[in-house]
């Protein structure tokens, strides 16, 4: 479990009001990175639901190590069609999900484009991470992907990550 110092880390109220006052989508993205990182996020992508499967989500923001590098394989190589997290946050009820359990939980033999997926997540080092869904007014709209050991983080921070992105994604 992680556990940061109080000097560590910005307070939740804080970075809710970074948000509020960014002007721009670098503000928001830093404000993000800024609350994720004392807290074990070495990464993360904020990003809108597509309107189905097979279909690359709308990255709205993203940040920290090899953020830029993975996401463009992730488009060039169109590993959107087999990411078993966009799957994994498609149901009404998406619970958080932990990365390293992506493929524990599977009866079925994986399809050769989550295989994929999976390889290139392990080339890129996004072994360790979780992803929560994002609620707003009108239900799911996207999912918060963060990579790094917040993935073992107590249910409240996993919370408060699930908040600021709610509160982030209509601003991006």
């Amino acid at each position: 479990m992680i556990q940061p110092s109080i000097a560590q880390a910005q307070p939740l109220t804080h970075t809710l009001e970074a948000l509020r006052h960014s002007r721009s989508r670098p503000e928001l993205a830093e404000a993000l990175m800024d609350w994720l990182r004392p807290r074990g996020g070495q990464c993360y992508v904020l990003a809108r639901l597509p309107d189905g499967p097979y279909k690359m989500p709308d990255i709205l923001l993203s940040g920290g190590d090899d953020s830029e590098a993975w996401l463009s394989r992730y488009r060039r190589e169109h590993l959107y069609i087999g990411d078993p997290l966009l799957a994994a946050m498609r149901p009404a009820m998406a619970p958080p999900m932990n990365w390293s359990n992506l493929t524990q939980s599977r009866k079925a033999p994986l399809s050769a484009a989550t295989q994929r997926a999976l390889d290139a997540m392990q080339a890129h080092q996004k072994t360790e991470g979780v992803s929560l869904p994002v609620w707003g007014p009108s239900g799911l709209g996207g999912f918060l992907s963060v990579g790094g050991p917040l993935a073992n983080a107590d249910p409240e921070t996993l919370a408060s990550a699930s908040l600021l992105a709610a509160h982030a994604l209509p601003l991006a």
